[in-house]
This record gives C-alpha cells, sequence and structure tokens, in this order.
C-alpha cells in the first residue's frame, strides 16, 4: 500500500504527527504516486546537529589514538631501563655461577688425585701388614714379641689407610655431586641471561613499531579536514631524537642463535661410577691378596701338618685364585686408564658455557652505548608528542561536547526522545606489540628423575618440569600423609630413569621429575623423604601460590596436605600466571592407589600436555578401577551386600 493511500485513509495530520513531516492534504490521492518527505525544520536542524556531532567524534577519534600511541611508546620506553638491568644482574651472576662451577671442577680434580694417593697408601699398608704377618708366623723364641708389636701396628696403619680411602671417596662423590648442581646452575643463568637479552631485543622491536604507529597517527591528525563549525589549533609536530639510538640497540642486541652443545654433566657421574669400582675393586684385590698368601702358607705345611689332609689342594686352589687375582688386577689397570681419560675432560667440561657467556656479554658491550639514549630520548620525544597533541586534544573534546549539546537541543526541539548519552568514538584497534609469550606446551615423550636441592638447581633445558611436593611438616606428623608420598617416591624410583643419564639433545622431549632432598639421584625412597628439604618444598609451594597458580589452585595447595605434582613446561622461577599447567593432589587418594595414578599422570602428560592451568583427575576407568579394588577388598564387605537385601524390610 502506498503511502498517499495511507494518508487518504487514517488522514494527512495524523501521518504528519506519526511521520514527523508535513504532507500537504491535497496531494493525498489514492492513486497518486509516491512524493518526496520534505522534513520539518526542526528534523532538519537535529539532522544537521547529528552529523556534526558525528564529525567531532570522529576527530577527536582521531587525535586520541595519537595520543594513545604516544603513551604506548613511552610505556614500552619505560620498560628498557629495567630491563638492561635485570640483564646486567644476570650477567654479572652468570660469571659467578660459571667460576663456582669451574672452581668445582678444579677441586673435583684435585678430589682424585686425593683418591689416588689413598688408594696408593691402602695397597701399600696392605702389602706391610701381609709381610708383618708373614713374620709373626716365622718368627719364634725372643723374636715373636717385637714381630706381633710390629704386625699390630701394621695392622693399625692399614685399617686408618682404609678408613682414609672411604674418606677420601665420599669426599669426590660430594665433590662430584656439587659439581654438577653448579654446572646446572651456570646452564640455567646462561639461558635465563639469554632469554633476557631476547626479550630486551623484542622490546627494542616493539618500540620501533611503536614509533611507526605514532607517525601514523601523526599524519592522520595532521590530515584531518578544517572544520570551520569546530575548529583545531594546527599541530606543531615536533623533532625525534630517539630513533637513531633506538634502531642502533635493535641491531646490537640480538644474541644469535644458541650453542648447539653444551657440558654434558654425565661426565662427573661417569667419573664417579669409575672412582666408586675401583675403591670396590682395590677391597677385591686386598682381599684376593690376603686369601693368596694365606693358601700360600698353608701349602708350604708340612703334609703330617695339614687340617683334615687338605695340603694336597692347596696347590690347585692357589693357581684358581691366581688366575682370578690376574684377572682383578687387569679390571683395575683398565678402570684407571678410563678414569684418566674421563679426569682429562673437566678442564674443558665447561668450554662452550665459556663461549656463551663470552658472546652474551659482547651483546651487552655493544648494546650498552645505546640503551640509555634508546630509554631516555624516546620517552623524551613521546613526552614532547604527547605535549604538542594537548592543545589539539582539548580543543577536539571541547569540539565534541558542544557538538553533543547542540544535538541534544535540536533533538528536543524536533520533539524527539533526548538522545542516549554517547561517550568517546571507540579507538581504532591499536597495533599488536610482543610481550613475554608463555612457554610452548612440550612434546612429552618420557620421563626422567632428579633431586635438587635449591631453586635454580633443577638440571635444565628439560622440556617439562614436574614438582613432587609435600609440606614436610604434615609428612612428618600424619603418617597417611607420609605413606602417601612414601609410595610415590617408589613409584617415581622404579620406573623413572635418572635425570643426569639423559643425553643433551633428549631432554627438550623429556619431562623431569624434581624432588627436593639431599638425598642422591638414586637413592632409596625412603632415604630421599628422610632428607626432604621441607624448607625448600614449602617456598616451591609458595612461590607457586604467589604467581603461577590461579586462586582456586592455590587455595587447593594451600588446604590440602599432598603430596602434590605440579607440572610445568619450564622451571618454576621461569613461569607465571600464564603458563598452562597441570595440578595433582594426591591427597584424596589411597596409598596402594598411588603406583596406578602416578603411570596414569605420566601417560597423561605423553599423550597431550594443558593448554591452560587445570587440575589433573584420574580417568573414569581407572576411578572405577580403585573403587571396585576398595568395594570388593572391604572386610565382609560381599557377604554383607548379600544378606542385606534379603532381611530388607519394607517401611510401614
Amino acid at each position: 500500500m502506498t503511502r498517499p493511500v495511507v494518508a487518504a485513509m487514517m488522514g494527512a495530520a495524523a501521518l504528519a504527527v506519526l511521520l514527523g513531516v508535513a504532507v500537504p492534504v491535497a496531494a493525498a490521492e489514492p492513486d497518486a504516486p509516491d512524493a518526496p518527505i520534505a522534513l520539518s525544520p526542526a528534523r532538519m536542524a537535529e539532522q544537521a546537529a547529528r552529523e556534526r556531532w558525528q564529525r567531532a567524534r570522529e576527530q577527536r577519534a582521531t587525535v586520541r589514538r595519537a595520543d594513545d600511541a604516544a603513551q604506548r611508546q613511552a610505556d614500552l620506553a619505560r620498560q628498557v631501563g629495567a630491563q638492561w638491568q635485570d640483564a646486567q644482574e644476570a650477567d654479572v651472576a652468570l660469571a659467578r655461577a660459571l667460576q663456582d662451577a669451574q672452581d668445582c671442577l678444579g677441586e673435583a680434580g684435585a678430589s682424585v688425585e686425593s683418591l689416588e694417593a689413598a688408594l696408593q697408601a691402602a695397597d701399600v699398608a696392605r702389602a706391610k701388614a701381609d709381610a708383618a704377618a708373614d713374620a709373626v708366623v716365622h718368627a719364634s723364641g725372643a723374636r715373636l714379641r717385637p714381630a706381633l708389636s710390629g704386625a699390630e701396628q701394621a695392622t693399625q696403619a692399614r685399617r686408618a689407610a682404609e678408613r682414609d680411602l672411604r674418606q677420601a671417596l665420599a669426599g669426590l662423590q660430594t665433590r662430584l655431586s656439587s659439581c654438577r648442581s653448579q654446572v646446572w646452575r651456570a646452564q640455567g643463568t646462561a639461558e635465563t641471561q639469554r632469554r633476557r637479552l631476547d626479550a630486551l631485543a623484542a622490546l627494542a622491536s616493539a618500540l620501533i613499531d611503536a614509533g611507526a604507529d605514532t607517525a601514523v597517527r601523526l599524519d592522520a591528525v595532521a590530515a584531518l579536514p578544517v572544520q570551520p563549525d569546530m575548529p583545531l589549533p594546527p599541530l606543531v609536530r615536533p623533532e625525534r631524537s630517539g630513533d637513531a639510538a633506538l634502531r642502533r640497540l635493535a641491531e646490537a642486541l640480538p644474541p644469535g642463535p644458541p650453542p648447539a652443545a653444551t657440558a654434558d654433566a654425565s661426565v662427573l657421574d661417569r667419573l664417579r661410577q669409575l672412582a666408586s669400582e675401583r675403591v670396590r675393586l682395590q677391597g677385591t684385590l686386598a682381599t684376593q691378596t690376603d686369601a693368596y698368601a694365606m693358601l700360600a702358607l698353608l701349602a708350604r705345611t708340612p703334609a703330617s701338618g695339614c687340617p683334615r689332609g687338605r695340603c694336597p689342594s692347596f696347590r690347585a686352589d692357589l693357581a684358581e685364585l691366581s688366575q682370578r687375582l690376574t684377572r682383578t688386577r687387569a679390571a683395575w689397570t683398565s678402570l684407571r686408564a678410563d678414569q684418566a681419560q674421563v679426569q682429562a675432560r673437566l678442564g674443558g667440561l665447561l668450554a662452550a658455557e665459556h663461549a656463551e657467556a663470552a658472546t652474551l656479554k659482547t651483546v651487552l658491550q655493544r648494546a650498552q652505548p645505546w640503551v640509555e639514549p634508546a630509554g631516555a630520548e624516546v620517552l623524551a620525544d613521546s613526552r614532547r608528542t604527547q605535549d604538542a597533541l594537548a592543545p589539539v586534544l582539548e580543543a577536539a573534546d571541547q569540539a565534541e561536547r558542544e557538538a553533543q549539546q547542540a544535538w541534544r537541543l535540536a533533538a528536543a526541539q524536533a520533539g524527539m526522545p533526548p538522545p542516549r548519552a554517547a561517550g568517546a568514538a571507540p579507538p581504532a584497534p591499536a597495533m599488536a606489540y610482543p610481550a613475554p609469550a608463555p612457554a610452548p606446551a612440550p612434546d612429552v615423550r618420557s620421563h626422567a628423575l632428579a633431586v635438587f636441592q635449591s631453586i635454580g638447581d633443577e638440571p635444565p633445558n628439560f622440556g617439562a618440569y614436574t614438582y613432587v611436593l609435600v609440606s614436610g611438616f604434615d609428612a612428618k606428623r600424619n603418617d597417611e600423609v607420609a605413606k602417601r608420598f612414601r609410595q610415590l617416591l617408589v613409584a617415581l624410583r622404579k620406573n623413572t630413569e635418572g635425570a643426569s643419564g639423559v643425553p643433551l639433545a633428549e631432554r627438550k622431549t623429556v619431562n623431569v621429575f624434581c624432588v627436593p632432598t639431599r638425598a642422591q639421584e638414586r637413592a632409596a625412597p625412603e632415604q630421599m623423604l628422610i632428607d626432604y628439604v621441607d624448607d625448600l618444598g614449602l617456598a616451591l609451594m609458595r612461590r607457586a601460590q604467589g604467581g603461577v597458580l590461579s586462586k582456586a589452585m592455590a587455595a587447593r595447595l594451600a588446604s590440602s596436605p599432598g603430596p602434590f605434582l605440579l607440572t610445568l613446561p619450564s622451571r618454576i622461577d621461569e613461569s607465571g600466571p600464564n603458563t598452562a599447567l597441570l595440578l595433582a593432589d594426591l591427597s584424596p587418594y589411597d596409598e596402594a592407589d598411588i603406583a596406578d595414578l602416578v603411570a596414569s599422570y605420566k601417560k597423561g602428560l605423553v599423550d597431550a600436555f594443558p593448554e591452560h592451568q587445570a587440575e589433573w583427575k584420574p580417568n573414569l576407568p581407572l576411578t572405577v578401577g580403585m573403587t571396585m579394588v576398595r568395594w570388593f577388598s572391604a572386610p565382609g564387605r560381599i557377604v554383607a551386600s548379600a544378606i542385606a537385601p534379603a532381611n530388607a524390610k519394607s517401611r510401614p
């Protein structure tokens, strides 16, 4: 139906009120063609006021975007100094960590020499004791007492030498364990410094992009058309002085690719193994030598004095023992040669780390002249830009307010409802600036077990880190907690290889379970529990609460006695609130189920690493299986279940 027909049916006056237009009654004929709508002066004024307000909004938004871009650049420039300070502190820490590790390796070499001297002293003392014992056998009369006294002194000297040998071995083992931690710390510190320099390079690149964005926004302000009804003061663009220094800083910062190879800490474990095996063989050799001397003495005894007529067979025993002695001496000599080869590698073990530290220091030295100009001058440029924009932005704000007020008045005069209050125009999409990205999800294919005694001592370069945590005080007060934690350690110790044996090239696909304990990596679970470092465990839980876990997970960590498994794609001191992680609280489960739970947890990490912070729960088949086992293992459960339906009575 055409508008004129409606006008004829409803009346021109009613239609004019409804549409807000003036319609001549004479034109309202049923068959007349559509006529153009003539707006009333009030509506035309309202429309013009609205268009003016829209132009004012766009004008103000353009100026505001330029001011926001300058502010973003200023915010980034303020970060340069702090990140540079972090990089300098990391450089000092890296030099100290490398020096500590190198000193430890030198002390380990000295400990090896001490062990070698102790081995020789023990061998000499054994030979003297054997000679003294032989002298007693052949002494008689007045020579017997001095011979007995000499044998006693030789025996005491031999015991002292053997005690010194055990202490020398223990000292070497302790030193090598310490060196392994020092080497890992040096590697981790170098990795941290490289990440900080990468972040500083990304910041410099972001500042360059922000400067370009600010220039584009300023061009847009300068290109705004002149509008007589809402004029803006001219924009006086300031000179920029920080761009050159910023470009030089960006060119100086990239540290280049990481080293292809780093120190292999397994050398220290191999040296420890060889030293222990040599000491063990030394004892075997001493035992066999003593046995040979005794058999030789018996073989020289006249047949009439042989106990039970055994003398004729002594010579055969001597021949067989002589062969074993020969094999033991050959093995001992071979071990000594292997140990010498491994020991020779200690001096250059940290060559790659020293080269990496030198490369990173060169980057620092190359960037140092441009850090302060890049930060301070770019910040000053941003402030000058905002100062230049201030009168333009003030005028644009005022023009928008006036245009909006004029629109409100025009709308009221046109009889329209009051327009909704409208704020500033939404800003245009800002440029994306690089931010520290969360660690990528690791491709976990296997698992390892490591022990550590301080934060930062976790073995570096692994794909994921699972912290094995419990409140040591809860474990000591609560037998149930202690039992669950012990079973957890048993499950990990039984089916997980030591982290020190994982080659560096394979670590990125390995999740390492980290136990805060003073015990050795292959120590018994009971010893790991006894030597659990309570302070370190609590400190790790506190760090997780303070900047890694969500509020709900942090509350769980505080309210539950554990034990817990906390898996991260990086070490805990390198993680943040955006880090994807997996937290398992094993407190609700029976100790008998821990082994199955650990196996399920490990398999889940291999199948898929979580994309966000998630709380781990066993899958449905495992849950059902554990429930059925507990149900059927309860005393009298089956009988009671069978009898109950038969004795049940319906309620009246």
